[in-house]
């Protein structure tokens, strides 16, 4: 083991001896202090030829990474154990390329000079998770039998962030217990204490952890003395009075605070006056407890108020929760958050505050960003309150990427899919955080509306077709020409009928100039606007001239507001029009038989249907559907005529404005009680 009488010798003084919220690395080992009994704890552990995995656990900010990185492995490399100084050392987080903990591991196996790309390791890896020891043994060709892999798999924790779906995380467990059973590869993997849980729904990874854990513990008063005094003595450094005392005490025994510790005395060590750390300064910053939020105000005060707005969106970006809804930190990639200059400082700021760090690997990722610990979240009191009030969203985006992810694993079945109240959440949500959303995710989401019109395209029952118009009535049928506008008069969506010539009947050939005609039938919410409207239906004004006033509207079976408007007397439809002419200042009337047999069937003699020249069982909501009801008006959308008259048959019957005898707008005798013609419903 190191002593340190030795501490120096051989290597380079580290920069700073305090590395602050981001853990010790392995070059930094000279000025790593305090956790002398837990290196050689581990180091006879790893010497048992038996022990083929071990996991270090431990509280956020207990110091597990800098553990393995500035204690085990330098003492592994100066040869610690027999022959370990000769062990190649793989060394990866879980989720540093792409979130994708096979490319992680892959790419490292790649540059040891396993065969292959990344990528094509990647995949083999995915399909067969025994192939991992061709590449040990690939990795360590050339080497004497006694040579051992140490992987390192760092914040192991990672492996159940929500950008790894529960197919990933149970193909990689069963990579990392499949290299286990080798005897050429020892495994040290580093595991916050509240994910422990977790690494128990996998039996393979409890059945490792069982045999291979160790607990890292709060670190003592001597050896915080230690942490604190022997960095800053090799530095050169020296305390001010009673300050390392101060400190000590400060610090506390909870596990979180190392973190907080290192961050003030870095703070401090950058302000030392002729080599002499200053309580002054200490007290500056607020000592242990108020560091970050010192440093941090202290870089947000100098932001302009642009840059101020901008920075919640930047942490939201870089912010996950765990399913305790606990903030933990999440990588994203450098260029998906600075994609513009002001954005480009702010992270230049923060990172040179050490509040973030950027980090990239040229051959095998792009550079990502991230917060430099989690202490981050819990010590600056503006920052905590950004996650506060955006922690359901971030419990929701969670949610989502894992059900995104079961939907795609299980073939995109449409019972996986989330519906349109649960979506309008999901779409604040997304506004909010303007998260990175994978093509998955993206299709995941795409409103229930717009599904469900999709699927009225395609075939479908007409039980199903009918469901589904309910459906839009419960989500919102916001469909053109089905509600009412923004002034609440009915909003008709008209179609332009070219003009041509008909047959009818035994009556001569008609000439009928171009019209517009509604594209549905009038819907009952339409409707319901006549009957609430106190200018409506009880104005006798709109019933002048005709034979008959009814006393009450008729009865709407179906009171569902994107369904037709049913059991409509003659006279009601002629008030409803001259009504919606007056508030509209647009004339309405009901179209002829003549205007409505060249609407739907074309120039002719009518025996064309709305959609071609033969009969479609599939098309119309008749009495041969089975439905026995009305729909919501437009669902069978590959069935409207060319110009998008819609529902013209099926459905219900429709009004016409004459008599059978007549032949012209100018001839209709409004005050007879004769009957009129209904055309193309099923329905009355």
């Amino acid at each position: 083991m190191r002593s340190d009488t030795d501490a120096g010798a051989g290597a380079a003084l580290p920069a700073d001896p305090f590395p602050g919220l981001r853990p010790f690395n392995e070059d930094e080992s000279l000025v790593f202090f305090g956790r002398e009994h837990e290196t050689s704890e581990i180091i006879g552990r790893l010497g048992d030829p038996r022990s083929r995995f071990l996991a270090v656990i431990g509280a956020s900010g207990a110091g597990k990474s800098s553990l393995v990185n500035a204690g085990v492995i330098p003492e592994l490399r100066r040869g610690a154990i027999p022959g370990a100084d000769r062990w190649e050392i793989i060394r990866f987080t879980p989720g540093e390329i792409e979130g994708s903990p096979f490319l992680a591991l892959a790419a490292r196996l790649s540059d040891g000079g396993a065969s292959g790309t990344a990528q094509e390791i990647t995949q083999k890896l995915e399909r067969d998770p025994g192939s991992f020891h061709q590449y040990v043994d690939s990795v360590l060709k050339g080497s004497p039998a006694w040579n051992r892999l140490l992987l390192v798999i760092d914040q192991f924790e990672e492996l159940f962030g929500s950008g790894i779906d529960e197919r990933q995380r149970a193909q990689f467990v069963a990579v990392t217990a499949e290299a286990a059973k080798s005897e050429r590869v020892v495994i040290v993997i580093t595991l916050r204490a509240d994910f422990y849980a977790h690494c128990l729904d996998h039996p393979d990874l409890a059945a490792l952890l069982r045999i291979g854990s160790f607990p890292l513990s709060s670190a003592g008063l001597g050896a915080l003395f230690r942490m604190i005094t022997r960095p800053a003595e090799i530095a050169g450094l020296t305390f001010e009075g009673q300050l390392a005392e101060r400190i000590l005490d400060d610090a506390g025994a909870e596990p979180g605070r190392l973190a907080l510790m290192a961050f003030a005395l870095n703070l401090v060590a950058q302000h030392a006056s002729d080599g002499n750390l200053l309580i002054s300064e200490y007290e500056r910053i607020g000592g242990i407890q108020g560091a970050i939020a010192t440093r941090a105000e202290e870089v947000f005060d100098t932001l302009t108020e642009d840059d101020r707005a901008q920075l919640p969106k930047l942490f939201r970006r870089l912010t996950d929760v765990s399913e305790a809804g606990v903030p933990v930190r999440r990588r994203a990639r450098l260029n998906s958050l600075a994609d513009d200059q002001a954005t480009r400082r702010l992270i230049a700021l923060l990172t040179q505050a050490r509040l973030m760090v950027v980090s990239d690997d040229e051959e095998h990722r792009e550079a990502t960003i991230e917060v430099s610990h989690e202490a981050l979240f819990g010590s600056w009191p503006r920052l905590a309150e950004w996650i506060q009030q955006t922690r359901d969203d971030m419990v929701l985006l969670r949610q989502l990427r894992r059900a995104a992810a079961d939907w795609d694993r299980a073939g995109r079945p449409d019972t996986f899919l989330w519906p349109h109240e649960r979506l309008i959440m999901a779409e604040a949500m997304v506004q909010n955080l303007d998260p990175e959303l994978d093509p998955v995710i993206e299709e995941f989401i795409i409103p229930e509306v717009t599904r469900i019109l999709t699927e009225l395209e395609g075939d479908s029952t007409h039980q199903r077709r009918a469901s589904l118009g309910d459906r839009l009535f419960e989500i919102g049928d916001n469909r053109p020409g089905v509600g009412l506008t923004a002034e609440g008069l009915p909003d008709i969506l008209w179609r332009t009928i070219p003009g041509g010539r008909v047959i009818i009947r035994d009556l001569p050939e008609i000439q009928i100039p171009d019209l517009q005609l509604a594209a549905y039938p009038v819907t009952y919410g339409q409707y319901q606007a006549f009957l609430d409207d106190p200018d409506g239906f009880q104005n006798p004004a709109w019933f002048d001239g005709l034979a008959m006033r009814p006393e009450t509207p008729g009865r709407q079976f179906r009171a569902i507001p994107n369904h037709p408007a049913e059991n409509i007397s003659w006279y009601d439809a002629i008030a409803f029009c001259r009504w919606l002419t007056a508030k509209s200042g647009i004339p309405v009337r009901l179209p002829t038989d003549w205007e409505w047999q060249l609407a739907v069937g074309g120039p002719g003699d009518g025996s064309r249907y709305a959609w071609g020249p033969q009969w479609d069982d599939a098309a119309a909501n008749t009495l041969e559907s089975g439905v026995s009801r009305t729909m919501a008006v437009g669902l069978y959308l590959g069935s409207g005529t060319p110009e998008g008259i819609h529902d013209a048959h099926g459905n219900v019957w429709e009004w016409c404005l004459n008599q059978l005898p007549d032949t012209s707008v100018e001839g209709v005798d409004f005050a007879s009680e004769g009957a009129r013609v209904v055309r193309g419903g099923s329905w009355f």
